[in-house]
């Protein structure tokens, strides 16, 4: 009996002391969504913003919607990423996909300039 009891407790610390290591991001999977504007990007992806690792919980708008005001730009594919562009009229525009990604979809979002 006491040795279930102690073997369950190592199991269950070993389990919580994981949650703090990054899971393989080719088991997560690797989501990026990247508004442009002139000469600045947002990029969106499923990193959750206090651990920086890859995680599950996220969605995406369906492959092709426009979101925010931002066209969808068709690429091809990488195999078991998903990569999506669009290309924003306004910064206004970049924006509310900003707050779209990150209020309905749960991605992270990042401004950057692009060289």
């Amino acid at each position: 009996m006491k040795l279930n009891h102690i073997i369950s407790l190592f199991s269950l610390t070993s389990y919580l002391s994981g949650q703090d290591t990054c899971p393989d991001p080719f088991e997560v999977g690797y989501t990026t969504l990247t508004a442009y504007y002139k000469d600045s990007l947002l990029e969106c992806a499923n990193i959750d913003q206090y651990t920086h690792c890859q995680h599950n919980y996220y969605t995406t708008p369906d492959e092709g919607e426009s979101v925010g005001g931002c066209k969808f730009r068709k690429e091809p594919e990488v195999m078991d990423v998903t990569l999506w562009n669009y290309d924003c009229k306004s910064i206004n525009n970049q924006w509310k996909f900003g707050k779209l990604m990150v209020k309905k979809y749960n991605l992270t979002c990042e401004f950057k300039i692009s060289d």
